[in-house]
């Protein structure tokens, strides 16, 4: 891979809360994946996208600052 891209995988667990429209709120410890990769545009800035989560079907980007 080029240097500026860092490719990443992931493990999550948590609480969770399920809110349907016709039932009462379920609460609940579940577990995600998620891999991901960034982009450094320079030294202390990134783009990222990242799929996979809680329920396994999400998905973000965004920007990742360095400090």
């Amino acid at each position: 891979l080029p240097e500026k891209f860092d490719l990443y995988g992931g493990i999550s667990i948590g609480p969770f809360i399920s809110l349907y429209r016709y039932s009462s709120p379920s609460f609940y410890l579940g577990a995600g994946l998620q891999i991901g990769g960034r982009y450094y545009i320079n030294d202390k800035m990134a783009f990222n996208v990242e799929v996979g989560g809680g329920t396994l079907t999400g998905g973000k980007a965004g920007i990742t600052f360095r400090f």
